[in-house]
């Protein structure tokens, strides 16, 4: 996550360091916004489709400086599955009920998205989380700090539902 905030590193290697789906969405989210890392080697890693996904999603950001990845053998890797205790995100289809467990990577890396997601859209994140449930309360949704990263809450469980229907609707 520290990622967001460098301005030194222009190459990075991760080769052979087991990162799965997961990590892949931590490094999205902490890439999309760094505009001085240009090449990215994630090589033999188990990222399957949706680990390889979010690097390519990352490749496409206009405000991100990545221009060059490698990624031997990466097309293994574990799917999510529907009763996992990692809810998966969908760039596409972000709409959702969402229990993140925000002492995790991961659930962070998926918020912020959500965040970016809202971001994109110019919909207010008051519009698009609904039901929100967070313990210990109360929840404080983060301003865009320098560069669009948002500092979330590193510990807590936060329960949402994320729905663009209503913002939209609201904003015709």
């Amino acid at each position: 996550e520290y990622l967001a905030l460098d301005r030194c590193l222009t190459y990075l290697d991760i080769s052979l360091n087991h990162v799965d789906y997961r990590g892949a969405l931590v490094f999205e989210d902490s890439l999309q916004h760094n505009i001085v890392l240009h090449e990215l080697n994630f090589s033999h890693n188990p990222l399957g489709v949706v680990g390889i996904r979010s690097f390519l999603r990352l490749l496409t950001r206009d405000n991100s400086g990545l221009v060059h990845i490698t990624c031997d053998d990466c097309s293994e890797g574990e799917s999510p599955s529907a009763n996992s205790r990692d809810p998966l995100f969908s760039a596409s289809s972000p709409e959702a009920h969402y229990e993140l467990s925000l002492d995790r990577p991961y659930h962070r890396s998926l918020l912020r998205m959500l965040y970016a997601t809202c971001d994109r859209m110019n919909i207010r994140p008051e519009s698009a989380f609904q039901d929100l449930l967070f313990s210990p309360p109360p929840y404080r949704h983060p301003p865009p700090e320098r560069g669009g990263f948002r500092a979330v809450p590193t510990h807590g469980t936060l329960r949402l539902v994320f729905s663009l229907q209503s913002a939209l609707e609201a904003a015709l």
